[in-house]
């Protein structure tokens, strides 16, 4: 009788077991079958849960997830924040984005170099980064799936990153409405600025700290003049390079190509953010060049500076971020600098 027991306990238990092994198989397949491969610029990314905690790497990727109803679970950004703590000042995270972030994230310290420990502990679900990444790509794809981009100042970019991102995160009919809603914004505005522009719409974009500090000009080929070349406007370009997204410019060849502009857009920009607020940051990136601009000879001069033609706007915002938010908020600007409200 007891021999009998043995057997019909053992009979039982292969076959709970070759159930278990069944189950396990089914859910093995069910999780392969949720899996998609995500192609990024620097690779392809099996995704295989749904993503709730996203680390992300640079503003960029914070305004994408933003744009699209998500809040960031970890930062690494370009202030001083205590490296692995949660950020709870988010306001100063980001000049433009803090207002909009509504989580504490844990803080990963510098974009650039974030830090592979702090990655560990908090275990994202998904993390963003840019080219500056790519050396960490595969370190950072040891602790979670990750997704890096490149050139999101060429026009069109930030359109093809915000798709990706939304098929990653399942939410590709947001990402279409949001870039729906973004080209009928630059219709109105277009229509709103006609009699505005009428035959005066030669526009010269420059960049820099200061007129002798690597000043540069920005092209048709980049986000920013492919804004402004929808709403109507020609941009001033000195290369016939149509991949070209920046140029280089001399302080003394700046009277021949800024007599043709009509308007003249400059973007300022100040790396020294220590020890000051969102708002100080925003009015230093362009209080240098402005004075330069206002005390200069050539500059002085020129056409568009006699016509009060000349509009000095952040480069963070017009051009270092790119996206929805950005883009929002320039012709939001725009229009405050023409319409005159």
């Amino acid at each position: 009788m007891r021999k009998i027991s043995i057997k019909f306990i053992l009979f039982f238990c292969t076959i709970f077991l070759i159930i278990a092994c069944q189950n396990g198989n089914n859910q093995s397949a069910n999780d392969t079958n949720n899996c998609q491969n995500i192609s990024h610029d620097f690779g392809i990314t099996e995704i295989c849960q749904k993503i709730e905690k996203i680390a992300v790497l640079g503003s960029y990727n914070l305004a994408q997830i933003l744009s699209l109803g998500y809040q960031p679970y970890g930062f690494g950004g370009y202030f001083g924040f205590e490296k692995g703590k949660k950020i709870t000042n988010v306001k100063e995270i980001d000049p433009i984005l803090g207002n909009l972030i509504t989580t504490e994230p844990y803080n990963l310290g510098n974009a650039n170099n974030p830090s592979l420990e702090v990655l560990s502990k908090i275990k994202p679900d998904l993390i963003l980064g840019e080219t500056r990444n790519q050396t960490q790509y595969n370190f950072l794809s040891q602790i979670a799936p990750t997704l890096l981009f490149k050139d999101r100042t060429i026009k069109g970019k930030w359109q093809q990153d915000l798709t990706t991102l939304a098929t990653a995160l399942n939410e590709t009919e947001k990402a279409q409405t949001i870039i729906n809603n973004y080209e009928n914004q630059l219709n109105q505005t277009k229509a709103d600025f006609t009699e505005i522009i009428n035959n005066k719409n030669q526009v010269l974009f420059l960049a820099g700290n200061g007129l002798n500090d690597s000043l540069f000009m920005l092209s048709k080929n980049s986000d920013l003049g492919n804004i402004f070349s929808q709403l109507g406007f020609e941009i001033i370009t000195i290369s016939n390079d149509n991949s070209s997204v920046t140029m280089p410019i001399s302080l003394e060849s700046l009277p021949d190509i800024g007599k043709q502009a009509d308007w003249i857009f400059i973007l300022g920009y100040n790396t020294d953010v220590k020890n000051k607020s969102n708002s100080e940051i925003l009015a230093n990136q362009t209080a240098t060049i402005k004075q330069d601009w206002q005390e200069n000879s050539l500059t002085k001069s020129l056409p568009a500076t006699l016509n009060n033609q000349v509009y000095f706007a952040s480069y963070a915002l017009w051009n270092g971020l790119n996206g929805s938010i950005a883009s929002e908020y320039i012709l939001e600007q725009l229009r405050e600098f023409l319409l005159n409200y």
